[in-house]
């Protein structure tokens, strides 16, 4: 008031999380008014910061008013429809993206908690509390790392591109190859998935850049640095390890089909030094890998519809070692087909377990109704006295849901109960009732219900 003569409502003062004015600075006064407010009870802005708001002193530094201001005027421009292009169609996946390429996540491992430390040594408390939006941790992880559709606060999108945008990222720790997964770049590979390669190991150059080393489950083993720049799922092969078996059968039958070695180099594109070996005989896989595949396979060909679970407990050990050393071979496992599982709950178990609950949820219905003074049957009722949970009522169970609509009580005809029972105690009583008395001991205000009670009431007064 002494700054500026006046105080006045704007749109961008009223979303939450907002604590500076966007346009001054100055710390807003909040205030809480009735969505119903008609222009007879108007609240003049100066008379309800003087009077009725709630004033708090945040004490802020010069860095932290700085940090406010910002998020206040980027909120602003999200309610203007300014929002910069980068941020149109921002999302959780373009916000992991942008940490990771910054370097805020050193590596894969861990990389929830790394991005949040750095999101507080950036916000401090004080800064925090202003947002209103409850445990800092958890809602710093969803908007990064959420895999669902979850609506996030706009105050949240603001804060979290306002932090992305002025944190000072370390180019030397960015990982280029994203968080996963990522398509095999053999494409000679079979693979029962279009993203077969879940885990990856990194490791750092001579020059400190982070790369990524990982094996697919058609045995190809790579290097890569970063990914294509128009398929962040397809990696650049920096270094090949393990050619696979499924690419030196591809040599081998280009071969039989008469192309010569430089051919064969060209196509594929392996060093034509490998294909020579190739040729005679020698196979360029690890027997190590080669050997944990092959008995992995046959614990699995011994199982009941190749269940990964069953072959992890026939020979655990086996399993700790292949999940260890080859987690992509063992993620590609599962069966080609899937098998149903056996009906346990066949007709006959549908028909006795309706019988049964519908007969709970008709008892607690009844048990409802005999109680005094009358409470509503609703279906919330029914459920909780029977102790039977809504997820429950399958949709073979059809007499429980019939119960259940028989038994509900709507509002007029529970009104009409507890009107009755408010009469028959007033006469017990030697009182006659009267139709205001009943009205206001049944708590029915609205003058559309007394209109529409007024003649059984009427009737209940004689």
């Amino acid at each position: 008031m002494a700054k500026f003569g006046e105080t006045y409502w704007k749109r961008s003062h009223q979303m939450k999380g907002v604590a500076l004015c966007p346009e001054h600075g100055e710390e807003l006064i909040e205030v809480t008014l009735s969505h119903t407010t008609t222009g007879a009870d108007f609240v003049n802005p100066t008379e309800a910061t003087l009077r009725i708001g709630k004033k708090t002193l945040l004490n802020l530094n010069r860095v932290e008013k700085k940090l406010l201001l910002a998020i206040a005027r980027r909120c602003r421009s999200m309610l203007k429809g300014q929002v910069e292009p980068r941020w149109q169609d921002a999302d959780p996946s373009l916000y992991r993206t942008i940490a990771v390429e910054k370097g805020l996540c050193s590596q894969l491992k861990g990389c929830q908690h790394q991005i949040f430390l750095k999101f507080k040594e950036m916000f401090s408390d004080t800064v925090i509390r202003t947002f209103g939006l409850g445990n800092t941790e958890v809602w710093v992880r969803k908007i990064f790392f959420s895999h669902t559709e979850h609506a996030f606060p706009s105050v949240v999108h603001a804060v979290i591109q306002e932090f992305l945008s002025s944190v000072p990222g370390d180019s030397t720790k960015a990982i280029l190859f994203g968080l996963g997964p990522w398509k095999c770049p053999n494409q000679l590979g079979q693979h029962k998935t279009s993203f077969p390669i879940k885990r990856v190991v990194v490791e750092r150059d001579t020059h400190q850049n982070v790369f990524a080393r990982t094996t697919c489950c058609c045995g190809y083993s790579f290097e890569f640095y970063t990914t294509e720049p128009s398929d962040p799922s397809m990696p650049v092969v920096h270094k090949v390890v393990e050619y696979g078996p499924s690419l030196e059968e591809e040599i081998r039958r280009m071969n039989s089909r008469g192309m010569d070695i430089i051919q064969i180099a060209f196509a594929v594109k392996v060093p034509a030094g490998k294909i020579i070996r190739i040729l005679k005989g020698h196979s360029l896989s690890k027997n190590s890998t080669t050997s944990l595949r092959r008995q992995w396979s046959e614990v699995l060909n011994a199982t009941t519809h190749h269940a990964v679970n069953e072959a992890r407990r026939r020979n655990p050990r086996l399993y700790e070692k292949i999940k260890k050393s080859d987690p992509n071979y063992l993620s590609c496992t599962f069966p080609l087909t899937r098998h149903p599982a056996p009906d346990r709950y066949n007709e006959q178990h549908w028909k006795e377990k309706d019988a049964a609950l519908s007969a709970r949820l008709r008892a607690a219905a009844e048990s409802i109704l005999s109680e005094l003074p009358p409470t509503r049957v609703s279906v919330r009722a029914i459920l909780r006295r029977s102790g039977i949970s809504a997820w429950s009522l399958r949709a073979e169970l059809q007499t429980c849901h019939q119960v259940l609509r028989e038994m509900r009580e709507t509002s007029d005809a529970f009104q009409m109960r507890r009107l009755k029972y408010l009469a028959e105690k007033a006469k017990a009583q030697g009182i006659r009732p009267k139709r205001n008395q009943l009205f206001y001991e049944g708590h029915i205000r609205l003058k559309k219900d007394k209109k529409r009670l007024e003649t059984y009431v009427d009737s209940l007064c004689e």
